[in-house]
């Protein structure tokens, strides 16, 4: 077959899209993808959606934070299934790219475990603290040496899988960015969020009360707002060059 029409096969495969809940859509998602012309097909199994058996069928995944944990399967029955998913994505190399939940589900189903961050949630701007490894990896050697992310998050990675690579870390030193394989990512942070998705996780998914005072919401939510057009900016490169692999071609080389 010739390498126009294996092309054009792949790229005319949707990435498959698992969303947990109506607060965490694929906001910024959709845009990347678009710009290989690669299509999502969005799963949300809490309404009602069913989830496929097989990867086969489709060119990747992609699967969303959430606010449940990521070992609650009695209350949100869909998580095994969506951990056999990353596995089988994985262990093929069809690419995969897990935000937040759907990194802590990768990292479970790969197994590695995750456990509540012990120094309490991380939230708003942060910045990417990269390891020695970011600089060879495809996608993220792609950001600026000062990008910066949304976090929102109760829990975190606290053993990786076996073989996995942490390509950055948070503040408190927990993987942020990870390579769990030649062809899967997963991210402990949100640059797909928009403004108005970030709001809503302000008021439906809201911090501990311990920490959560009115004043330091709003000055994290008005920093949130403020850096969103340079996380914007700096993410689309990464972003797009996943979504590249998913259409069959290899992201571009790093120009330093």
């Amino acid at each position: 077959m010739c390498g126009e029409c294996i092309n054009f096969w792949r790229v005319s495969l949707p990435v498959l899209t698992i969303q947990h809940e109506d607060d965490c859509p694929p906001a910024r998602v959709p845009t990347w993808a678009q710009a290989h012309a690669v299509d999502l097909d969005i799963r949300r199994p809490y309404a009602g959606d069913p989830l496929p058996d097989s990867i086969a069928g489709f060119a990747g995944l992609v699967v969303l934070g959430g606010g449940m944990a990521a070992y609650d399967d009695a209350h949100f029955p869909w998580l095994p299934a969506t951990r056999r998913l990353i596995a089988e994505t994985v262990v093929r190399e069809v690419p995969f790219l897990g935000f937040c939940l759907g990194h802590q589900l990768a990292a479970i189903a790969l197994g590695g475990t995750v456990s509540l961050r012990p120094q309490g949630p991380g939230s708003g701007v942060a910045p990417v603290n990269p390891t020695a490894a970011l600089a060879d990896d495809p996608l993220f050697s792609l950001l600026p040496a000062d990008a910066v992310s949304v976090e929102w998050n109760r829990d975190i990675v606290s053993e990786l899988p076996a073989g996995a690579v942490t390509l950055s870390r948070d503040s408190a030193g927990h993987p942020q960015l990870v390579r769990f394989g030649p062809r899967a990512w997963g991210l402990q942070c949100h640059p797909e969020v928009t403004a108005d998705v970030f709001d809503t996780w302000v008021v439906d998914h809201p911090l501990p009360a311990a920490v959560a005072d009115a004043e330091r919401v709003a000055a994290i939510t008005a920093e949130v707002h403020a850096s969103l057009p340079r996380i914007e900016r700096d993410w689309t490169p990464p972003m797009e060059a996943f979504f590249a692999l998913t259409a069959g071609r290899e992201p571009d080389p790093v120009q330093r």
